[in-house]
This record gives C-alpha cells, sequence and structure tokens, in this order.
C-alpha cells in the first residue's frame, strides 16, 4: 500500500458499535411504541435533542440506524407493547422512509442498510386470522411466523407498495409501485403486481436485467447467476494485523456479505496472531467470505499475487488491511464495473465531492489522471484475466511497488479504464505506521524506472509527474519521516534527488529545500 493517503445494524446489535434506541416520547401510542416523529440525518429527534434517558431506559423495541431519514408523517410502531425487552423493528442504515408510510411489527421486522421506501408503503409482518366471525379489532388475533419481515440491502420500494406477512426481499430488489408482496423475492430481481411477481431479474453474464417471466425463466436465470463467478473480489492481504482487519473487513462484509455478485477473500500470509479464528467466526454467517492462508509469510508483494490468484471475481481490489471503505462505496464500484466492463482498471480516487466517473485510454492517460497514487493498492481495482497474460509478474516485486507495473502491463492489453472520484473512504486508513524500507528509493527511483519502462513518456509530461510527485508526496514525506520519527530509510536521498531531478531548472532550490527539511 502507498503509505498516506459505521457499522451495519447487524454488527451494531452483535456488540459492535450501538445505534441510536428510540425511547416512548410523549407523541408514542402508550400501547404500541409506535415512533411518528421525524428524525433528522445526526440521529436526534426532530427538534435536534437527543431521547432523555431519565424517561426510560428501557429500550421500546424500535431501533433506527445512522443516517436514516424517516419522513415526519411516517409511522414506525409495534402492534403490542414490547415485553421481550429486544428489538422488534430495526431500520439499518442509510435508509429512506418516505411520506405516509408505515411499518407495523408484531413478531419482527427488519430493513437493512440502504432501503429505500417510497411514499404510502405499507409493511406488515402479521395479518388478521380471517377464520374470526365479526370480531371487534380488540379480539382480532395475529397470524405471525417468527420470522416475520426482512428486506435486505439496497431493497427499493416505490410508491404505495404493501408488504405483508412472512416476507424476505432479496437485496438490490426492486418493488414496483402498486405491488403487493406476500411471498419472497430473490436478490437481485425487479417484481411488480398484486400478488407481485418477479418479471426481470439481474444476469452477472450478461450485466444487464433480462426478462424473468414465470418460474421456469427466472429458474433458469438464478442458477445462471450461481454459475458465474462475482464480478468483484475484496481481497485483504494480511499478516499478524487482526487489530486492524477487525476494522476493515467487517465494513466490506456489511455492504458485501452474502452478495452473489461479489466475494471477500482474506489472504492470509501465515499469521500467528487471531486472524484465522476472527476470520473463520464470520464465515459461519458470510457465505461469500474465503480465507486463503499462505503455509509461510511470502513477504507483501508476494501476498499481494497470492491474493488475486486465489481471487475467482471478474475483478480485483487486492486491499490493505488497515484501510476502510465508507458506506455504499463498493455498491458504487460494482455499478461502474457493470456500466464500464471492457475497462482493465477502475481507479478510487477519495474527495468529498459527489461521485463521478471518468474515462481514458492507455498508460500515458492513466499517469496523467491518477500518478503516484497508482502505487496505493487499495484504490486499484483490476481485471484479473488480464494478471494471467503478463509474461513476468514478478519482474518487479523487489521495488515494493509491483501493482504498479502490474497497472502498466494491464493497460498494454486492454488499454481502457475508468477513474472515480468522490468518497470511498473513511477517516483513519493506514492506521498501520509504514516502515523498514527506503522511501526515496521506493518512491522516486523505482516509481520512475517503472513508469519509463512501461511508456515512452513525452519529456513534458514527465517534467510535470517529477514535480507533481516531489510536492505532493516527497517533501510532505520527508517532513513527516523527520517529525514523526518514522521507521522509513532516506539513505542516499541526495544521490537519487540528484540521478532524476538532476537536469530539472528547480534542482538547486530543491536540494537546499530538503537540506532544511532533513537538518539534525
Amino acid at each position: 500500500m502507498y503509505p498516506g493517503h459505521r457499522h451495519g445494524l447487524k454488527e451494531a446489535l452483535s456488540g459492535g458499535e450501538i445505534v441510536r434506541h428510540i425511547y416512548r416520547s410523549p407523541n408514542a401510542d402508550a400501547a404500541s411504541g409506535c415512533l411518528n416523529k421525524p428524525q433528522s440525518l445526526d440521529g436526534r429527534g426532530a427538534e435536534g435533542n437527543a431521547p432523555s434517558e431519565k424517561k426510560d431506559s428501557r429500550c421500546e423495541g424500535i431501533v433506527v440506524g445512522k443516517e436514516t431519514h424517516v419522513h415526519e408523517t411516517a409511522l414506525l410502531r409495534l402492534a403490542e407493547s414490547n415485553c421481550a425487552e429486544k428489538p422488534r423493528l430495526l431500520v439499518g442504515d442509510h435508509c429512506e422512509i418516505g411520506a405516509f408510510s408505515t411499518l407495523t411489527a408484531v413478531q419482527r421486522i427488519e430493513l437493512e442498510n440502504a432501503v429505500s421506501v417510497a411514499e404510502n408503503v405499507h409493511i406488515k409482518d402479521g395479518v388478521f386470522d380471517d377464520s374470526s366471525l365479526g370480531l371487534s379489532p380488540e379480539d382480532r388475533e395475529f397470524i405471525v411466523n417468527e420470522s416475520g419481515v426482512h428486506i435486505e440491502r439496497g431493497v427499493r420500494l416505490e410508491e404505495n407498495v404493501v408488504v405483508k406477512g412472512a416476507v424476505r426481499i432479496g437485496r438490490g430488489s426492486l418493488v414496483r409501485a402498486g405491488s403487493v408482496v406476500q411471498q419472497d423475492m430473490p436478490a437481485y430481481c425487479i417484481a411488480e403486481g398484486n400478488p407481485a411477481h418477479v418479471t426481470a431479474a439481474f444476469s452477472p453474464r450478461a450485466g444487464k436485467w433480462l426478462p424473468a417471466a414465470g418460474a421456469k425463466a427466472l429458474k433458469k436465470l438464478l442458477a445462471e447467476r450461481e454459475k458465474t463467478p462475482p464480478l468483484l473480489t475484496v481481497a485483504f492481504i494480511t499478516y499478524n494485523r487482526s487489530k486492524y482487519l477487525k476494522r476493515s473487513l467487517p465494513r466490506v462484509l456489511s455492504q458485501l456479505g452474502n452478495d452473489p455478485l461479489a466475494e471477500i477473500l482474506v489472504s492470509d500470509n501465515a499469521s500467528t496472531d487471531d486472524t484465522r479464528p476472527f476470520v473463520e467466526g464470520l464465515q459461519k454467517t458470510y457465505r461469500n467470505l474465503r480465507c486463503h492462508c499462505n503455509e509461510k509469510n511470502v513477504g507483501a508483494e508476494g501476498n499481494l499475487h497470492r491474493a488475486i490468484k486465489a481471487s475467482r471475481g471478474e475483478y480485483v481490489l487486492v486491499a490493505g488491511d488497515d484501510d476502510y471503505f465508507v458506506e455504499g462505496a463498493l455498491h458504487a464500484l460494482l455499478t461502474n464495473i457493470v456500466r464500464y466492463r471492457d475497462a482493465a482498471l477502475f481507479y478510487l480516487g477519495n474527495e468529498k465531492i459527489p461521485r463521478r466517473v471518468y474515462t481514458g485510454t492507455g498508460c500515458l492517460q492513466y499517469i496523467g489522471f491518477v500518478s503516484y497514487y497508482m502505487a496505493w493498492n487499495t484504490s486499484v481495482v483490476m481485471r484479473r484475466e488480464l494478471y494471467a497474460h503478463i509474461p513476468d509478474p514478478h519482474k518487479h516485486d523487489a521495488s515494493r511497488i509491483p501493482q504498479v507495473y502490474l497497472q502498466m502491463e494491464m493497460l498494454k492489453q486492454r488499454p481502457d479504464f475508468a477513474v472515480l472520484h468522490g468518497a470511498f473512504f473513511a477517516e483513519g486508513c493506514g492506521d498501520h505506521r509504514p516502515e523498514g524500507y527506503n522511501f526515496a528509493e521506493v518512491f522516486i527511483k523505482n516509481y520512475f524506472d517503472i513508469l519509463t519502462a512501461a511508456a515512452d513518456i513525452p519529456a513534458e509530461q514527465l517534467a510535470a509527474e517529477k514535480k507533481r510527485v516531489l510536492e505532493q508526496s516527497i517533501l510532505p514525506w520527508c517532513r513527516r519521516i523527520k517529525e514523526e520519527r518514522l521507521g522509513l530509510s532516506l539513505e542516499g536521498i541526495f544521490d537519487i534527488v540528484a540521478a532524476y531531478y538532476g537536469e530539472e531548472p528547480y534542482y538547486a532550490q530543491l536540494v537546499d529545500l530538503l537540506k532544511e527539511i532533513l537538518q539534525e
């Protein structure tokens, strides 16, 4: 990895960060414990005040996640008093519940992260027993199933949808306006009608939604999906750093765990800490989580290659174990993989701006777009099949940045690439302090040696790249290495600078500046 550059609802309920409990408000129905006050993005009440813990320290059974917006006219409620003192209506992070929608939990309703509920949608996990003869509402009995309603990540319910009974709607699915859902829906399907039936399903092989009218057509598409390799592998490389992996891996699993379009791989470099039992414990929940364990430590560069080879995805992102993806980042990546599926590479820029995409062709444009940040593994997504056609993928392993060479070689085979700008990574990426190598040798000598060997870079562009690397990387990092006493060597830096910057017009000024930074 290049030096420098909230948990999901399930995790919150199993010992991670606790999401906000909804306590009975003065406006709540005394029997049902309903919530009918608007929720703002910071998790506070409509007036911006957190619920008073003096009112009642007992959870009333409704839990709303972070950055979820509930319209002021929407109603979240329990059909009966919550005597079990555990949540029965759970709404995940980054959800939206539109105007005049109601969620009524008899046994349990759960909305995972990023679920979108449009206006006037009604969700209830129980139905009245129709065998009664003229009973009043308070005497009627509910027919319920312990599984209740479970709406998986990223589902979108359009206007006037009704969901009732024991129903599970698979992740990424869409229910068209006015539909009534009373039976389970698979992941990545579109349903409509009363009763709702699947009309289309996403085909990872075709890269688009295909008609699936009728049980036979749907079964065929789902069987094809099972046999198709995942679109994306997120592969963590790690060695004895479970304390970082315990932060980074759950962030990926909260987005892609059990997603049929992705796999998550941990390439363990023969760790002796608790990495393996930690991953094995998560595998009990996430069927698309795999662990590849090297028999012996093959070094970080060797483990990079092992991770790529062990991956099954059409594209592979080799991630550092101390890099943390923000919520929604990986589905933004998946969406763009489908849109730009011929690309050899995707690069994830990290800026606090709305996400946008730039496309380009060839090594020179890629260098212009990405620059030295291509040395940061976690930002680079490679088309895996191209790796197999690189004549000597280990050629630059000794450089400590073989990923730069791999990207250049892949672009020679297939020149198209896409750069995704926006917020992809959380604060705290690169928690582990870099150490154990010569910084100037790696990020001046080795970087420019690989670039100039891979591409015939025009003199003007090479000079601009040298200046950008100097101003944005070398000088800031020299200051940091000195001030923070990082375990990185700067031995021979003046000889390296002379060899690679000696012809630049600012060379003398650069030497003076380095002497000032590095003086005792």
